[in-house]
């Protein structure tokens, strides 16, 4: 069934990109994850890899999740949160 142009409207919003607060904390924090604790080098940071890392934690996470881990409980936190979700072997 097509949705109808109400319909599209209601829904277009939601398909804009997430750049947010949230992200400008999140990303470096993934990217220092990602470096540190899983290995991956400055070139695996600008490709696949890391991005199907970062689409992996937001879809299991959310970036406001892991933000407001970030913010209450501190990095070390979000970093274990981060880890549990990912193993080395995994990527």
């Amino acid at each position: 069934m097509r949705p109808s142009i109400l319909q599209s409207q209601i829904i277009s919003p939601f398909k804009i990109s997430a750049m947010g607060a949230a992200q400008l904390y999140t990303y470096p924090l993934l990217q220092q994850v990602a470096r540190n604790d899983l290995g991956l080098t400055d070139i695996d940071l600008r490709a696949r890899p890391f991005n199907q890392l970062k689409n992996y934690i937001w879809s299991q996470l959310g970036q406001i999740t892991l933000y407001e881990i970030l913010v209450r409980e501190g990095f070390e936190a979000a970093r274990l949160v981060i880890n549990r979700l990912v193993t080395k072997r995994s990527i």
